[in-house]
């Protein structure tokens, strides 16, 4: 608090191996694997990425907890002003969108680790170890491409069938 106290805000202090108990109660009564990084949106609500159960949380300003994506394989994650959600997934070299409802779009690194791609589109370019993700108010999508020692950025292009056609076509 800005007095200086500190309080838990989410998870219990033990360390679940494996098994997650909490979804939908209190955030102060989930047991976390090993949540390792947060950032908020614009409507207050505060994400964690817990490296431990490989899940996206999601806990409102009524202090519930929920799971918001299993198999989530990232560091981080952003979410922007319209509550889209980015991630650099580091094992398959790509950038993934997650839209509401929960529909993951790949939109940069076409799967293969390398230094390829800029000035074509996202899915076309390969990135090596992407683990940053940030955007901002433009929607522009900047990546850290660990392994290539640089920030890369995505420029959002409008949405069309074009878009799905190549988010289909990233290589494993």
């Amino acid at each position: 608090t800005p007095g200086g106290t500190i309080t838990t805000f989410a998870g219990t202090g033990f360390l679940s191996f494996g098994g997650y108990t909490g979804e939908g109660g209190p955030a102060n009564h989930a047991l976390l694997g090993m949540p390792y990084s947060l950032t908020t949106d614009s409507a207050g609500n505060v994400y964690i990425v817990d490296i431990g159960l490989s899940r996206l949380f999601r806990i409102g300003s009524d202090g519930l907890i929920h799971t918001v994506k299993t198999n989530f394989v990232a560091g981080n994650c952003a979410v922007d002003a319209a509550g889209n959600i980015y991630t650099a997934a580091y094992t398959s070299n790509t950038v993934q969108k997650i839209i509401s409802g929960g529909t993951t779009l790949w939109i940069g690194g076409n799967g293969i680790s390398g230094y390829v791609g800029d000035g074509l589109v996202g899915t076309s370019g390969s990135m090596g170890n992407p683990y940053g993700v940030a955007v901002d108010k433009s929607g522009h999508v900047y990546v850290s491409d660990g392994s290539n020692s640089i920030i890369r950025e995505l420029t959002p292009v409008p949405f069309s069938i074009g878009a799905i056609s190549n988010a289909a076509t990233i290589q494993p």
